[in-house]
């Protein structure tokens, strides 16, 4: 009975306390990393260096909207550019954003001669330029926010230009860079989408810029080369056998040669600003120089030297002057070889043509030193009124009027077989 008791009470104490405790459930598995995106690469690059030229489109929609209010013609930029390139591809670009152009000069390139030319224009969604770009062709990613675009699917090469989609900075999250070649794209499209949107050029529709450094820097032995050249031809393609004549013109090549050689080591940048409002459209070139070694930029220094207020006789012009301009002329002296060696052509020339000193005398003396202006000049135009009336034509002129006739009769001749007639004009009689 005990030994009952004792089998039974473990038996019960196992029952009482449930058995072993069930092990922990296992933690859930760790989620995986979230993949990092490198963001893409907007710090500034340095200006190309040998950029030669930058064209900017400020903003296409309002400016053809302006040339709309001119014309009445319904011009709008989107629709332009379905009908150039696609329709969905057109409706991601920002056509209310610059548009760019740059042109460099590029020593890797295999032709030395031939620069770099690509064109930018904004997108308003990175993605969605990219899935609009994939319905035309491939789309590549290259780098961080960077994709090679091929738009000639289904074209010829040489149809559609070589794109690259990238993230930029300025007004738009991202531009097209394109070009008509893969090197020209590859040299500019870092300038053109991290630095170039973030220059300003003013309020002007349209800038434009040359600078001519890079030219002469790159071209400047091909350049001399050219003008001597020229220097050498041009005479004997004019040249009339005629000593002062041909004098003349072995000066008048020489000097343009040397002038043109001078000038292009002065010039250093020409810009063009277009300006356009519905009532007024505004031009503005300006040239400027970094040197005074041509006779042109002397002269134009000359003349800015001079320049003053409107003179007197500009506030005193004929009522019906319309408008009216008023010039401070450089130094008639610098015009002294100039004069002198289009006298010495121009009386060339006429002895050339056999015509008598006392007749090519008279022409020569117009290229005298009393024909020289160093004083200010105005003009004006308007419409003037003559003082005497004028004298009403006669009848007969008048359309349908009589005219003059002319009445032939056979007249005998003194000489056998022959006849000849005589001729009497009448008129009427009211002439």
């Amino acid at each position: 009975m005990k030994r009952r008791a004792a089998w039974f009470m473990p038996a019960f104490a196992a029952l009482a306390c449930g058995g072993a405790p069930p092990p922990p459930p296992a933690p859930p598995p760790a989620p995986p990393p979230a993949a990092v995106v490198a963001a893409p690469d907007l710090s500034e690059v340095s200006e190309p260096r040998r950029l030669v030229g930058i064209v900017r489109w400020k903003n296409p929609s309002a400016t053809l909207g302006t040339v709309r209010e001119w014309t009445g013609i319904g011009i709008d930029a989107t629709q332009l550019a379905a009908e150039a390139i696609d329709k969905n591809l057109a409706s991601t670009l920002a056509l209310d954003a610059p548009i760019d152009a740059a042109i460099a000069l590029d020593e890797r390139s295999g032709d030395s001669f031939t620069p770099t030319v690509a064109f930018s224009v904004g997108v308003r969604s990175l993605d969605g330029a990219r899935d609009a770009a994939k319905e035309l062709g491939t789309v590549s990613e290259i780098g961080p926010g960077e994709y090679k675009v091929n738009l000639r699917h289904g074209k010829k090469k040489k149809d559609k230009p070589f794109c690259v989609l990238s993230a930029a900075v300025g007004p738009t999250p991202g531009r097209f860079v394109c070009g008509e070649h893969e090197r020209d794209v590859e040299a500019l499209r870092g300038y053109m989408t991290r630095t170039l949107p973030k220059r300003d050029f003013g309020a002007a529709d349209v800038h434009v810029e040359f600078h001519m450094a890079p030219v002469v820097d790159f071209y400047g032995d091909a350049i001399h080369q050219g003008l001597k050249m020229g220097a050498a031809l041009f005479p004997r393609k004019f040249q009339i056998g005629e000593p002062v004549f041909d004098r003349a013109i072995d000066r008048l090549a020489a000097g343009l040669s040397d002038e043109l050689g001078a000038l292009l080591q002065d010039l250093d940048l020409f810009t063009l600003d277009l300006a356009m409002a519905p009532d007024q459209a505004t031009s503005t070139l300006s040239i400027r120089m970094k040197g005074q070694e041509s006779w042109t930029t002397g002269t134009f220094a000359s003349a800015a030297s001079r320049s003053a207020a409107a003179p007197p006789m500009f506030w005193h012009l004929p009522a019906g002057a319309t408008g009216a301009v008023y010039e401070y002329v450089p130094e008639a002296r610098r015009f002294e070889a100039i004069r002198h060696t289009a006298a010495e052509l121009v009386d060339g020339y006429l002895q050339h043509e056999g015509i008598a000193p006392a007749d090519r005398a008279p022409l020569i003396s117009l290229f005298a030193e009393k024909f020289l202006i160093d004083t200010p000049v105005v003009a004006a135009v308007g419409a003037f009124s003559s003082s005497a009336p004028a004298k009403a034509a006669p009848k007969s002129a008048e359309k349908g009027g009589p005219r003059p006739s002319i009445r032939c009769k056979p007249r005998s001749s003194s000489r056998a077989g022959s006849s000849s007639a005589s001729v009497r004009r009448t008129r009427p009689a009211n002439s």
